[in-house]
């Protein structure tokens, strides 16, 4: 097998050349693959690895490609997106996820009123400064509106409304790994007391949390050997400089307006 069986040790893939992976040398392989979450990637193996689905998958998708760092989803551990476009990707869908959690529960209107960016910048000083960009469901984000603001805020659904299917909606959570979101989980147990049934609520949800804890696997590893430093070419140093926060507010119907 070309990626580890176990999705806990392929969070995040590091692929090289032949060459860049033969320069590395034990030593500094060892260092990068300390932290469980890594693995490295000899991409002259790829091509032999006929066993491997996954890596064909990624070979595919055009993806598995030398110099790329690539970040597993959060939600499934089969998916994978280039570092620099995870937050985007992730964020998405976990906002489809959520959408499809609504209906689940019955819901028959949802929609975002407003979503909030924050590019945080980290400072010399190790100070987080924050950069506001926000958007409204008419589009008040204008020019400065970023493509996951205007795909998120385009997710605008109506249903006809059915009764809750707590079972399905949970399972749909535990198949998407996000059990841990206390809001879906409050929003999900909020339909276990039938006796007097929700009608409509209104939160606010983090798209990023999951996506960013992935990015941290991949800036907590050490990357100064020089063969990873020219394979990379310095196209994801921003990712250490900023931090994309991304958060939006909900308002969801689970019955029509004549009640």
């Amino acid at each position: 097998m070309l990626l580890p069986e176990n999705p806990a040790e392929r969070r995040v893939l590091l692929v090289l050349d032949a060459t860049s992976y033969t320069e590395l040398g034990g030593t500094d392989l060892a260092q990068l693959q300390r932290n469980n979450d890594v693995h490295v990637v000899n991409l002259a193996e790829a091509t032999v690895a006929t066993d491997d689905t996954l890596a064909a998958d990624l070979i595919d998708q055009g993806l598995l490609a030398a110099g790329r760092v690539l970040i597993q989803s959060p939600f499934d551990p089969g998916a994978y997106a280039d570092a620099n476009e995870a937050v985007t990707t992730f964020a998405l869908e976990k906002a489809t996820t959520f959408a499809l959690l609504c209906q689940y529960l019955g819901a028959t209107s949802v929609r975002i009123n407003h979503l909030e960016d924050v590019a945080e910048t980290m400072s010399r000083s190790g100070r987080a400064e924050g950069e506001h960009v926000t958007g409204t469901a008419s589009g008040g984000g204008g020019s400065e509106t970023s493509s996951l603001e205007k795909r998120v805020l385009a997710l605008a659904d109506t249903y006809s409304g059915s009764r809750p299917s707590v079972e399905k909606a949970r399972s749909l959570l535990e198949r998407r790994r996000l059990t841990h979101d206390p809001v879906l989980m409050a929003l999900l147990e909020s339909f276990e007391f039938t006796d007097n049934p929700m009608w409509e609520r209104s939160l606010s949800l983090s798209l990023t949390q999951e996506a960013n804890r992935r990015i941290e696997a991949w800036l907590a590893v050490n990357v100064k050997a020089g063969p990873v430093r020219s394979a990379l070419s310095g196209k994801y140093d921003s990712l250490g400089k900023h931090r994309r926060e991304v958060e939006a507010s909900y308002s969801l119907v689970f019955r029509d307006e004549a009640g």
